[in-house]
């Protein structure tokens, strides 16, 4: 999801064209349709000088006829970029390439805005990092204390399957089964919840996630994960858990 909505305010990234008064229709044709042909154009709009005017004082709310007049404003072809496109190093030869054009006047983008969106990025990806690998530590650490407390009324029969001869993986088996089998009832929950969630929250979603409840991939690689760490998890604690009772001797039992 942090994927789709970085793509979505990269793409917001716009380089504004402006077009010389004395151009021709066909001149601004021509770029229009060079700027669309580009892999760095998601979509472009012209945008006449009088749209431009009507738009920017519907946005400060003056009245239209008092810039009419005004000379400083040109047409101009709005570009929207794509995403892997929305950086600087790349938008500058961009721009560079674009003013070769005859009708071009100049190309305009935020660059500060640019250089802003790349830099929040890469700390959201930081934040969502350690984020993710604090919530692992911390499921872990639940799951291993939970597993340890079932198994622990049952030291002393573990105990007992070792005098009779058991091997340890005689007795970590049933332990583990049992624990996989918890995991699967969990994922099963789990799956249940995150597909509640997905329907319940399809139509308040922001634009910029419209349509991220209905992507299956999203799924697939949320509870995929969900199902890999369960088994992981679940596994690992429960071997833990089962080697430590292993270990000690009978007396030592009675004061774990």
């Amino acid at each position: 999801m942090s994927n789709r909505l970085t793509t979505y305010v990269l793409e917001n990234v716009t380089l504004t064209v402006f077009v010389k008064e004395n151009s021709t229709e066909e001149a601004r044709l021509n770029l229009e349709k060079y700027l669309a042909g580009q892999p760095y154009t998601t979509k472009e709009k012209f945008i006449d000088k009088e749209t431009a005017i009507r738009e920017l004082c519907e946005e400060i709310g003056e009245d239209p006829e008092d810039y009419k007049d005004i000379n400083r404003i040109l047409d101009m072809v709005e570009v929207h970029m794509n995403a892997q496109y929305a950086n600087n190093d790349s938008i500058i030869p961009i721009a560079e390439s674009i003013e070769l054009f005859d009708c071009v006047d100049h190309v305009d983008y935020q660059e500060d805005m640019v250089d802003r969106i790349g830099n929040n990025i890469q700390k959201l990806v930081s934040v969502l990092i350690c984020t993710a690998a604090v919530l692992l530590l911390i499921s872990y650490v639940l799951i291993s204390n939970t597993i340890q407390l079932l198994i622990h009324s049952d030291r002393f029969l573990i105990h007992t399957m070792t005098l009779v001869g058991a091997s340890p993986s005689f007795v970590r088996r049933p332990y583990i089964m049992e624990s996989l089998l918890i995991a699967v009832v969990a994922f099963v929950l789990a799956t249940c919840y995150m597909l509640s969630l997905g329907y319940f929250l399809k139509d308040d979603l922001p634009p910029s996630l419209d349509g991220m409840t209905s992507d299956p991939m999203l799924y697939i690689v949320v509870l995929g994960s969900i199902f890999i760490f369960s088994i992981i998890f679940t596994t690992v604690a429960t071997h833990r858990a089962v080697s430590k009772y292993l270990r000690h001797q009978v007396d030592d039992l009675y004061y774990i």
